[in-house]
This record gives C-alpha cells, sequence and structure tokens, in this order.
C-alpha cells in the first residue's frame, strides 16, 4: 500500500530559488512597485543570496518543535544526527538537554569544508520560568506576562501540556511552571505570550524570561541600574547593562528577587538575542511564529521587526500576510546593518503537520472511557476514528494487522495537548545502518562504568527474553535521576527499574545511546494513559482489535505480527 504522508521527506525542490512577481496583489498586500524574491534553502540543506549571488549561511533559526524523525520544527525536518542538545543555566553553563514536543529551540548551524550548513547546536529555550499567580480557564499569569493556553489551532500551534497534567484546569495557582510560548502583538501594542508547552521547570531555582523590551525607563538618581518594561513587569538590569526598546532579552532571576505584589524583577544576568547581536550586512535568520504589526511595509515576528518589499517571496504565491498568521519568515541584515529584510514569508500549518519516527511503544488498545494510544519518542500518540493504518511494510499480504510495541512506525497528524493526534499510521523496516533512532526498554541486568557499556534485559510481547548490548558516550543525555555512574546504575539495577534507552542500532546490534530515561511507568513525574497496562504486563489482549478506529483489514495476533515485522526487518 502506498502512503502520501502530510510532512514531505524532502522539501529540496520547494526551497529552491524562484521569482515571483506581486503585480495584482500590490494594492491589497499594501506592497509597492514590482519585483522578484530570492528564497533560500530551508531545514539547514542550502543557502540564501545577499543579491550578489555570494551563499549566505543561515545563521540562526527559531522554532517550534512539531515531531521527531530527525527533528521537525513548524513542520520542516532538520537532520539532527550531527548536533548537540542543549539548555542554558542561569550562570552561562550549558547542561546536555532533550528536546520535547511543543518546546521553542534555537537552531545553530556552521558551515563544513564543502561549503554545506550543518545543524551543529540546537538549544532548549524556555520562554518563561516561575509560578502561576493568576489564571483564567485560558490563561495563566506569571512573572507579570499573560501567558494565553490555546486548544484552537486556528489561532496558532495547540498548547501541548507535560506530563504532569491532564488538563490545562489542573495547572494550580503557585505552581512552578517552564513556559515555551511565542510572542503575540507589536511592539508598544497589547502584547501576550501564546504558550506551545507548558512543563515542569528543569532549574526551578531560577526564574527566566524571554521577551522583548516594552519600554525603557528613565534612568532613577542614585542607582546605576536601568530599568525596562516587559509587559505589566519591572525590571532592574543588572549594572552596567543597557538595553532598547524592542530588543528581545533573557533575563535570569533567583525567586527572592521577584516582588510578585508590585512586579517588580531585580535581573542577575541578561542577554540580548542574537537578532540584535548579528550586525553583519547579509546575516540570515529564520523566524516562526505568529505576524503581528502588519503594514503591508513590515511585520514584527517572535518579538523582531522586519521589512517587506516587492523582493519578498510569499510562500503560497496566494499568500496574504495579516496579524496572528502563522509563518516563517527568513530575512537578511540590510547593507546598512540598520534593518531586517525578510526574504520570505511562508504559512506553517497548525494542523497535518506533525511527524513522529521511530519505536511504537506502551500501545493501548481503545476502551469505551480512553480512545487507543501509544508512544513514540517519548511522545503520546492518540488514535481517533479517522485515522488510518498502514501495515503493509511489516506484513508481507497486509490483509490484517495491528498495533503492538516494537513496531517500527511513521506517524503523521496533528498536534494536540496531550501529544499527536495520529492521522496515519505507517509501519516501516526499522533500519539497522545507524541512521535512524529507535527506542528499547528493559531492565539492566549489568554496566561497566569505565567501558560505558551496559546489558539491557527486554521481554516482548510474547513473554520471550533477550538482551541487548548499550554503549554510551559523552554526548549521551541521562534524564534525571538516571546518570551514569556506578552508584546510580548499581541502583536502578538493584531496584529492577525499568529504563528507556533511544539511539541509534547497529547491523550487529550495538545500540549506541543518545538518551537514557526512566521508563513513564517508573518515574512519578509522568502519569500513565487511562487504560495503560503496567509494563510487562502480557496478561491483557494485547491482539484486540482496534475498537473505535478505522483500520484496514481485520486484527490478527500481536505475536505473529510482530515475528512478521522483526522478520522483514
Amino acid at each position: 500500500m502506498t502512503t502520501t504522508t502530510r510532512v514531505e521527506r524532502d522539501r529540496a525542490a520547494e526551497f529552491q530559488p524562484e521569482r515571483r512577481r506581486l503585480f495584482g496583489r500590490a494594492a491589497g498586500l499594501g506592497l509597492i512597485g514590482l519585483g522578484g524574491g530570492l528564497l533560500g534553502g530551508c531545514g539547514g540543506s542550502g543557502v540564501g543570496s545577499n543579491g550578489t549571488g555570494s551563499p549566505v549561511p543561515l545563521s540562526q533559526s527559531v522554532g517550534t518543535v512539531s515531531g521527531f524523525g530527525s527533528v521537525v520544527v513548524d513542520g520542516v525536518r532538520r537532520d539532527d544526527s550531527a548536533a548537540r542538545v542543549e539548555r542554558e543555566r542561569a550562570d552561562g553553563g550549558r547542561d546536555s538537554a532533550e528536546i520535547r514536543l511543543g518546546q521553542r529551540v534555537v537552531l545553530e548551524y556552521s558551515t563544513d569544508a564543502a561549503g554545506t550548513e550543518v545543524l551543529g547546536r540546537i538549544e532548549v529555550r524556555p520562554s518563561l520560568v516561575g509560578r502561576v499567580s493568576e489564571r483564567t480557564a485560558d490563561t495563566l499569569g506569571v512573572l507579570g506576562q499573560t501567558v494565553v493556553i490555546n486548544a484552537d489551532p486556528t489561532r496558532g500551534p495547540i498548547t501541548v501540556l507535560g506530563e504532569r497534567w491532564r488538563s490545562a484546569a489542573d495547572i494550580a495557582l503557585g505552581e512552578a511552571v517552564e513556559l515555551h510560548a511565542i510572542v503575540t502583538g507589536a511592539p508598544g501594542g497589547a502584547r501576550r505570550l501564546l504558550a506551545t508547552r507548558i512543563d515542569t521547570p528543569a532549574s526551578p531555582d531560577t526564574l527566566r524570561l524571554v521577551a522583548p523590551v516594552s519600554e525603557v525607563l528613565a534612568d532613577r538618581a542614585g542607582t546605576s541600574r536601568q530599568q525596562v518594561r516587559i509587559g505589566a513587569l519591572t525590571v532592574w538590569l543588572p549594572a552596567g547593562e543597557q538595553a532598547q526598546a524592542g530588543q528581545m532579552l533573557t533575563l535570569h532571576a533567583p525567586p527572592a528577587d521577584f516582588d510578585a505584589a508590585t512586579l517588580v524583577l531585580r535581573a542577575s544576568r541578561v542577554q540580548v538575542d542574537a537578532a540584535s547581536t548579528l550586525v553583519a550586512a547579509g546575516s540570515r535568520i529564520e523566524r516562526a511564529g505568529l505576524i503581528a504589526g502588519w503594514s503591508g511595509r513590515s511585520l514584527t515576528i517572535d518579538g523582531i521587526t522586519m521589512e517587506v518589499d516587492a523582493a519578498t517571496v510569499l510562500k503560497p504565491a496566494t499568500l496574504l500576510p495579516a496579524d496572528g498568521l502563522h509563518a516563517r519568515v527568513v530575512a537578511l541584515r540590510s547593507s546598512d546593518a540598520l534593518r531586517w529584510q525578510a526574504v520570505s514569508i511562508e504559512a506553517v500549518a497548525t494542523t497535518g503537520s506533525a511527524l513522529l519516527v521511530g519505536t511504537l511503544s506502551d500501545w493501548s488498545a481503545a476502551t469505551a472511557d480512553s480512545p487507543a494510544s501509544f508512544r513514540v519518542r517519548d511522545t503520546r500518540v492518540t488514535l481517533t476514528s479517522a485515522t488510518v493504518l498502514d501495515l503493509g511494510d511489516c506484513i508481507a499480504a497486509a490483509a490484517t494487522a495491528t498495533l503492538v510495541d516494537g513496531l517500527h512506525v511513521e506517524v503523521t497528524g496533528s498536534v494536540g495537548s496531550r501529544g499527536i493526534v495520529a492521522d496515519r499510521v505507517r509501519c516501516l523496516k526499522e533500519p539497522r545502518d545507524g541512521t535512524a533512532q529507535i527506542t528499547r526498554q528493559g531492565r539492566i541486568l549489568s554496566f561497566d562504568v569505565q567501558a560505558r557499556r551496559l546489558t539491557l534485559q527486554q521481554t516482548t510481547g510474547d513473554g520471550s527474553v533477550r538482551e541487548i548490548v548499550v554503549s554510551w558516550s559523552e554526548s549521551t543525555h541521562w534524564r534525571d535521576p538516571v546518570r551514569g555512574s556506578a552508584d546510580l546504575l548499581a541502583t536502578l539495577a538493584a531496584e529492577g527499574r525499568l529504563v528507556e534507552i533511544e539511539g541509534t542500532l547497529s547491523a550487529e546490534g550495538l545500540l549506541q545511546a543518545r538518551r537514557v530515561r526512566l521508563h513513564p511507568s517508573t518515574d512519578d513525574r509522568h502519569e500513565r494513559s487511562p487504560g495503560q497496562p503496567a509494563p510487562d504486563d502480557t496478561s491483557g489482549d494485547t491482539a484486540a482489535r482496534l475498537a473505535g478506529m478505522r483500520p484496514e483489514a481485520q486484527a490478527r495476533s500481536s505475536t505473529d505480527t510482530l515475528q512478521r515485522c522483526q522478520s522483514a526487518s
């Protein structure tokens, strides 16, 4: 069976240089004159042009994670095989991190010897870390900022909730949260944050805010610290630091230096967004978010104002930019290095653009109270009556099939508040050439910290047991409380804790770990899905029919399905 997914595998042709005339739409768009635009490569695989024909590397891209396979940002697949994933500490240092659905990320590129752009670093960039001081049905108040919880795809990206909460109503006053968000509203106007993910903080002992400066306040006599306004919040910058209206700042402060009554924050550290520091003419950035302040001659996106003219490429050509449009904009520094000039404006789909590729785990058949669900790449997937199953790559006949743990699948669909709502689930042959991320679950039998190896015991769906050799390196991310130390590994082994390891599999069967974490059932920060069986529980009917779904045939035994899939790999 052939499958056409909503997320294209290769968008290179779409991003080749092209020229489009805007004549006939100039009046409606507020654009003046005639012209064409040159659009550079996207997804880290191409370059733009500064008008001279010289390549202009993409310095930085900022967007929202919408899937994995490699990493998918605002519907575009980015090859992250050579990228470090990090998050910044309050002291300026960096820690290894992992990427989650709905997070805001900064993608940094370098150019290799052949002149090809390579994604070298991904920074997880929370927009806000603090405690909830007020809330309504669909907003939170944190550090004086109003944050919208979005459940309507026509308004922008859906807000993804962390494992701690089943719904937004569960978020309590006084609770510490880590918010990823996009800025809505133009500088000087009403500004809100639209949350793309709400999670528990990685570092609850530090407050954090990423937002543009609304206003620079007059200096007060007797103080060397500049004061700025960010929304309703007054911020005292560290001594000697200066900011300008409209600049995007990242602020850090200890909780004791925030006065919730007066909404005053005394920042201990401040950074200016790279878009303000990239001043060389021709520097190239990419930003995805909601357009604000559209005038036909300029727009603001993610707090950055960009100029628009007749050379700006619109994708699709019929696109009508407007306030509130979810878009991805590529911009170049002008020749005088004072302005950002929009090279292209592309609409970003808020539905149907999510993608997951990886190992299916924690399969739970539909019940009267809950839909069928499973996990891929630590992301929950929910199936509906419209979900299409395509298991042709696993079963030669494809006459009857069902989902079981261990299948290598591609999921396409839309981002929802609890993960991804699947339009289609397609079974793939599991690669064993180190090119794709796969997941294995099990209990640690033995380990050698010096050799950086461990042996994992996995119980399959049919009750059989197999051992998997796992290696790790300095770049492997260990999610708290798991660490690659002898004491902690010994504790996990002695307690029989179930762990989940994600990495690449060699032809010899060696799993090179990229991420190691506790299985959700043994991590109290996660919440098991309704009706989900306990791990290694094979007493349930794993070959149950997919009630409430539209499979393309009747169910077959899960053991038979898994064996056929493995033999086809």
